[in-house]
């Protein structure tokens, strides 16, 4: 028994060191889907939280093209080229080699946010970098919201996009609109603080079911 569990583990850590060849090994000089480069201050690794600070670069000749790393200096070929702030995010997932990142579009002071529009989605600052760890398929969540919207609701927009952190190649990602209240996204009315009494009370509430590391499997926000 105890030889069967020895040669499991070492089986899940051939697999775990093949995976991690298979992202960081492999160099990205062209595709055919735009290109996103991410260069965090002082290489530093991306944490878990907070965000830290980072530029980002998205190569996109546009539909039909083929897009090259080598543009990413070119200004007619980059669809942003501007300051971010960048965190991991997840919490299962965040043990896979591959990361999913959330991130933040900001001006050049580092400190104000940036609405803009990236890849033809509407403008606004949040931005999700879905690894699709757990969707083999790579098709899973895109069709999913692309049907919820065709049957007129709101479902994230996203693109999907290759990725470069710190000259390291990380794979294909689904660049994905953040889940919140705007006029272009889940578009209820923002209740303020001080919206305590009727009607203003009545209004925008977006509630979801989570998992928090390290805590309960579930809780509710």
């Amino acid at each position: 028994m105890r030889g069967c569990i020895s040669r499991h583990i070492t089986l899940n850590a051939i697999l775990f060191l093949l995976v991690s060849i298979q992202l960081t090994g492999q160099g990205l000089t062209d595709s055919n889907l735009p290109i996103l480069i991410i260069n965090t201050d002082g290489s530093l690794a991306i944490p878990d939280e907070p965000k830290i600070k980072a530029t980002m670069k998205i190569v996109d000749r546009g539909p039909g093209q083929r897009n090259y790393v080598s543009d990413q200096n070119n200004p007619l070929y980059l669809n942003y080229n501007g300051r971010i702030g960048i965190e991991l995010r997840g919490s299962s997932s965040q043990e896979s080699p591959k990361k999913n990142y959330g991130f933040t579009t900001r001006m050049a002071d580092d400190a104000t946010n940036n609405n803009v529009s990236l890849l033809g989605m509407p403008e606004e600052n949040d931005w999700i970098l879905g690894g699709m760890v757990f969707d083999t398929a790579f098709i899973r969540d895109y069709f999913c919201h692309s049907l919820y919207r065709q049957l007129g609701n709101y479902g994230s927009r996203a693109a999907y996009c290759e990725v470069i952190v710190n000259n390291v190649y990380m794979g294909l990602y689904m660049l994905q609109e953040k889940l919140k209240a705007d006029d272009n996204r889940i578009d209820v009315i923002k209740i303020g603080k001080n919206d305590n009494s009727l009607p203003s009370l009545t209004g925008g509430y977006i509630s979801k079911a989570d998992k928090r590391t390290g805590g309960d499997p579930l809780a509710w926000r």
